[in-house]
């Protein structure tokens, strides 16, 4: 196609700029509108599934040589994921970081900043764990959680906290709702990415 073509013709030049000090590889990963649902009730959800895509194919471009234009899922290459995580937060910032960091432990990750999305989002991907934050939009941690165990395709599914509130209260209600580990902001990240990775390797043992 001719983004495909664009793409290749940017890599190609970057790649013969002298500009550049020492050896120089360009991978891209390209995504098209047509192979996605786009009349997804949450656009949220539908631009996640874009970009997982798109990264999917960047990180194919990747494994397979780097220097290269990857424009299709092929089966030998799809990447294989360390189990699912979705991250519910109203800080960006935390999602982009913690996204980074689990992705680079091979766990697909997927995000949202609300409660309702939030269990689409659970629903749609069956993830082995959910990190979300209590205060949220439209539906708050605990409006969610306790919608997941009301589901039966969702109610097993591992639940953490990790807010800012965090008291005798709503550590009561956590436990009462079953989630029995509840992270307070600012928190340790090799912590939380600890406990993550041991409750999927866990679930799937």
């Amino acid at each position: 196609s001719d983004l495909i073509n664009k793409v290749e013709q940017f890599r190609s030049r970057q790649l013969n700029n002298d500009f550049y000090l020492g050896e120089l590889t360009i991978s891209a990963g390209i995504a098209f509108q047509n192979e996605i649902e786009l009349d997804n009730p949450s656009i949220e959800t539908t631009v996640n599934n874009y970009l997982f895509l798109a990264l999917e194919r960047l990180r194919i471009a990747e494994i397979s040589g780097k220097n290269k234009v990857c424009f299709e899922s092929n089966e030998e290459f799809r990447i294989q994921h360390n189990g699912k995580g979705l991250i519910v937060d109203t800080d960006s910032t935390n999602i982009s970081l913690l996204r980074t960091f689990l992705e680079k432990e091979g766990i697909e990750v997927f995000s949202t900043d609300n409660g309702i999305d939030a269990f689409t989002l659970a629903l749609e991907n069956q993830p082995d764990i959910i990190v979300s934050e209590l205060m949220l939009n439209k539906l708050d941690g605990f409006g969610l959680r306790t919608n997941l165990m009301n589901n039966s395709k969702t109610k097993d599914i591992e639940f953490i906290y990790l807010s800012y509130k965090k008291d005798d209260e709503t550590v009561e209600r956590a436990i009462k709702l079953g989630v029995t580990i509840n992270l307070h902001k600012p928190y340790l990240l090799s912590e939380l990415i600890g406990i993550v990775k041991k409750t999927i390797q866990d679930n799937r043992a």
